[in-house]
């Protein structure tokens, strides 16, 4: 059991570090070409196409209401799993994946979870000397609005990924 633990992505958004659970990541992009964004979403930076479809692209930094701080540094786009949700993250760095192992992690205290408006942080862990927050990128967006960015999606595939020939 002493092997035992989970595989962490460490991402620094905003100078500050983050972890996430490995298996919540599909995979790690670069920013590129991207379709421009419609308003009225926070955070929302537009639309990566992949395969044959469109993930709307959201600044973590902005949707955790953290400010960028200092220069910007390799801007990488974090595509979480079909299962998560079907979203790319917009980061400054990604680290790993790490194994941390049990005894390193600590799951956020009931009373702690409570106060959340959704279970957005589930745990800490150490990395190194410092107590990192361990994400679950499915709670960054609420569902109702990342029903309504799957529609936007829709809408834009249906019309050659912007409904119109002038993009």
């Amino acid at each position: 059991m002493e092997d035992e633990g989970v595989a962490v992505l460490f991402l620094e958004v905003a100078g500050r570090t983050f972890g996430v659970e490995s298996g919540q990541v599909e995979t790690l992009r670069r920013k590129e070409t991207v379709y421009p964004a419609q308003d009225g979403f926070p955070g929302l930076l537009g639309f990566l196409p992949m395969g044959e479809g469109l993930v709307p692209i959201i600044d973590l930094g902005a949707r955790l209401g953290l400010r960028q701080t200092g220069e910007n540094y390799r801007r990488l786009l974090v595509v979480t799993a079909p299962e998560t949700a079907e979203l790319a993250f917009l980061v400054d760095l990604v680290d790993g994946p790490t194994f941390v192992p049990w005894d390193r992690l600590s799951l956020l205290p009931e009373y702690l979870q409570g106060l959340q408006a959704r279970p957005l942080v589930w745990g800490m862990a150490w990395r190194g000397e410092v107590l990192v927050p361990l994400l679950d990128l499915g709670q960054v967006v609420p569902i109702e609005e990342a029903t309504a960015l799957q529609e936007i999606v829709r809408g834009l595939q249906g019309g050659r990924y912007g409904g119109n020939d002038t993009a």
